[in-house]
């Protein structure tokens, strides 16, 4: 799959997957698009990986969302209260 990768900012909390080229804008995002199970050490190195990248739908089903930067984020911010 190719995809243009984004040139971001370093130390910015923002981060392009390698995979699949989507922007996250947490690496709690990042990490909750992956699923599947690492390769396990045996013998000669390690069993295949089972990783992966969820689908848009697979994401969304999950509560994740984009933000108004159209960055991947885990889910909404909770409404907050605000003292008058």
């Amino acid at each position: 799959m190719k995809f243009e990768k984004v040139k971001l900012k370093v130390g910015s909390m923002v981060n392009q997957c390698p995979s699949c080229g989507e922007i996250f804008n947490s690496l709690g995002a990042f990490d909750k698009h992956r699923a599947g199970e690492y390769g396990k050490p045996v013998k000669d190195g390690y069993s295949p990986s089972s990783r992966h990248c969820l689908t848009h739908d697979q994401m969304i089903s999950i509560g994740m969302l984009r933000n108004s930067k159209n960055n991947w984020i885990s889910s909404p911010m909770p409404e907050r209260e605000y003292a008058l």
